[in-house]
């Protein structure tokens, strides 16, 4: 950095005494310092052109939590040597949400560099391209340059799924609030019809004797009650997310929805969810744990790009819930019209839930607007869970609800 600084000055110095005082022997002293500092520019400019790069990520499925090897290497086919080369991991820093440590390297003439890091994926989506960029920069680190090496990727990362041991669920006004522990909404003495055995469905539906003249397992299916459903709707208007520019709050609602899903699935419960794309509604239905990969790779790639306010979709999902069902709702942003309308669905016989993501530390405001709005409708018996983004979901939602709530 001395180096730098002491250069830059030099050449400030010879060209200001060329301009003032003139003649051959100052200006041919001040052509010379500018070539030198022209010199280092196209090194740079040189390696931004012929220095080549790739990088390559497994193409598989992955859970949040899960490790991943991403592996790169630059070619450098000049007759050149390049002093100063750092590379900086966009890739994990999407995966992971903190930036890695840069790796600084040299590499001699029609030289090979490779290397690999080792990642935690923490961040969930559906990934389609990643970037590496490599700054190269001169001996005397005068320029730093940038080559971006843009990769086409093909893997997903699925939100971590919670196990929750225990969560209420309101089945119907009738019946009173439920603490689902075993599938107590199927009728096990009337069977409906047999199927292939799928992923998640539990040993004790499969049915023996069925799998025994087949070459596969076979599943028994019972007749459902109508009044174990339990319905998801994603909060999907970009402006309740403001502030949020990094997604950890959008992230920590996919992982709440996806722990409630997986909940209820294992209990072979029917679950709807439902959320915006744009202008339209997408709707995602299950009945039993081999829909979870279903509901899974609808909520991978969640964004927060529709159009409408989530009040206005709840209106519109009016006529589809039906009676004694529990809904939840899930969003960052609890407002008073928000409330209105579980207040109005509880009248309808439908038990609403609230559960309210945040980022308590810093956006203390929303937050505090959310509890607000929480109390009305905790004094109209409807339960509603907040969630801070440093708070672990099982903790909330497995917690009695009295001392979830903060007064």
């Amino acid at each position: 950095m001395k180096i730098k600084f002491t250069l830059i000055a030099i050449n400030i110095a010879i060209i200001s005494f060329a301009l003032i005082v003139g003649g051959r022997v100052p200006y041919f002293l001040m052509y010379t310092s500018l070539l030198i500092m022209l010199i280092p520019l196209i090194h740079c400019l040189l390696g931004v052109i012929f220095l080549k790069g790739n990088v390559r990520l497994p193409e598989k499925e992955m859970m949040a939590g899960d490790e991943v090897k991403i592996r790169y290497n630059f070619e450098n086919p000049l007759s050149l040597t390049f002093p100063i080369l750092e590379i900086e991991n966009n890739i994990a820093y999407r995966l992971t949400g903190k930036r890695e440590k840069k790796e600084i390297f040299y590499m001699e003439k029609k030289d090979y560099h490779e290397g690999t890091t080792i990642v935690s994926c923490k961040r969930r989506g559906h990934y389609k391209s990643g970037e590496v960029k490599l700054h190269i920069r001169d001996i005397f680190n005068i320029y730093s340059l940038h080559k971006t090496i843009v990769t086409p990727l093909s893997f997903k990362v699925y939100p971590q799924i919670i196990p929750l041991k225990s969560f209420k669920i309101q089945a119907s006004q009738h019946m009173g609030e439920l603490l689902v522990m075993d599938p107590l909404f199927q009728d096990f003495s009337s069977l409906s019809n047999l199927r292939a055995y799928q992923e998640g469905d539990p040993i004790k539906k499969i049915h023996w004797k069925a799998s025994a003249k087949s070459d596969e397992l076979i599943v028994k299916n019972y007749e459902e009650r109508g009044d174990n459903e339990v319905v998801l709707v994603l909060d999907s208007h970009k402006l309740s997310y403001k502030g949020d520019d990094e997604g950890f709050i959008e992230d920590k609602l996919v992982e709440t929805a996806a722990a409630i899903i997986d909940y209820c699935l294992k209990q072979n419960m029917k679950v709807t969810l439902y959320h915006e794309l744009k202008d339209e509604i997408i709707e995602t239905k299950g009945n039993h744990r081999g829909f979870l990969k279903r509901f899974m790779d609808e909520i991978v790639g969640f964004h927060p790009i529709g159009n409408s306010l989530l009040q206005y979709n709840i209106e519109k999902l009016t006529s589809f819930i039906k009676q004694g069902s529990t809904l939840f709702i899930l969003t960052p942003k609890l407002n008073r019209q928000l409330g209105v309308k579980g207040i109005r669905m509880k009248m309808r016989n439908i038990s609403p839930v609230y559960i309210v993501l945040g980022n308590k530390k810093e956006n203390s405001i929303q937050w505090n607007q959310n509890k607000e709005v929480a109390r009305v409708l905790e004094g109209e018996s409807i339960p509603v869970y907040k969630i801070d983004i440093d708070q672990d979901i099982r903790d909330v939602l497995e917690g009695k609800h009295e001392k979830r709530t903060e007064r």
